[in-house]
């Protein structure tokens, strides 16, 4: 059958037996087939950090069994790994967030290294199993970059300055 989603079914059995003994069972269910979605907030897709203690967004279900949970995944596409809140594996690795509807992870989050490119994926769960998912791709470098002035030389007096030069140098998102 199809089913209406957010509506409630009732389920009828009765067995006669051919001394005619008979015995009735009723079960209720509801049905939800419309999944969660969920956003991230922080980080900001495409963005660089130098620093990120939190990881944010939102999460919402119209379905009807409500959310139950949402985990997130940081993946080191640099490195081809996962964090686990402790250590870095090949393997896929949940991690638990505070809230539902407003959700966020703010500790074992890793010491993210410069250079990196990392994912960020969160999922939604509600009630019925359904899932809904959401990523976010940034960039990491903690790592001031580096300049000189070459003209005009410090402290020096000048009546005229034709030129300025000096160099920049960032080992990190340049």
């Amino acid at each position: 059958p199809t089913f209406t989603n957010n509506y409630t079914y009732i389920v009828n059995a009765t067995a006669v037996d051919l001394a005619s003994n008979s015995v009735s069972h009723s079960h209720t269910f509801y049905y939800d087939g419309t999944s969660p979605t969920a956003t991230i907030s922080i980080p900001i897709a495409g963005t660089w950090y130098s620093s990120l203690t939190n990881i944010s967004g939102t999460a919402s279900d119209t379905g009807g069994s409500n959310l139950s949970s949402v985990n997130i995944t940081i993946f080191n596409l640099t490195g081809g790994k996962y964090w686990t809140g402790s250590i870095w594996q090949a393997s896929v690795a949940w991690l638990y967030t505070n809230g539902t509807t407003s959700w966020y992870n703010d500790s074992g989050l890793p010491t993210f290294a410069t250079g990196s490119t990392y994912i960020v994926n969160a999922t939604a769960l509600d009630g019925a199993s359904n899932t809904g998912s959401h990523s976010h791709t940034f960039y990491y470098d903690a790592v001031s970059p580096t300049s000189t002035i070459s003209v005009p030389i410090d402290g020096n007096w000048y009546n005229a300055l034709t030129n300025i030069s000096g160099t920049a140098t960032d080992t990190g998102s340049s």
